[in-house]
């Protein structure tokens, strides 16, 4: 009678076990199913991020084309001067053997830009 009492009461400490383990393999898997369900929702989403991706990229590189162009469009105006001698490498320095035309005026609130362009080989 005692080895079926102990019996009885091993089986029920093993179901007690297994419910305890039941309950824990539960939560894990409703962990599980948020986890995916919050991946499943991020997927989704991707599809849109990837198109304005493409939207931005193509707006980029539209961008780039429309600044190089104005950019060059502001220079089709500039005019390059060669051989004309250069101090501290900041525009054309005065000299007085050059001929007049070529002088450095003396007002310089009518020059609109002075650069330095190196002398082609």
């Amino acid at each position: 009678m005692n080895d079926v009492k102990a019996d009885i009461r091993s089986t029920k400490e093993s179901l007690q076990d297994l419910k305890s383990k039941w309950a824990d393999m539960e939560n894990r898997f409703a962990c599980f199913e948020h986890r995916l369900s919050a991946a499943e929702e991020k997927l989704l989403v991707m599809p849109d991020f990837q198109k304005e991706i493409m939207n931005a990229k193509e707006m980029i590189s539209s961008l780039k084309a429309e600044n190089d162009a104005q950019d060059q469009f502001s220079r089709q105006n500039n005019i390059e001067i060669s051989g004309i001698p250069v101090a501290n490498a900041v525009g054309p320095a005065p000299s007085d053997d050059l001929e007049p035309p070529c002088r450095r005026p003396t007002n310089v609130a009518v020059l609109n830009y002075i650069t330095e362009i190196n002398n082609m080989p």
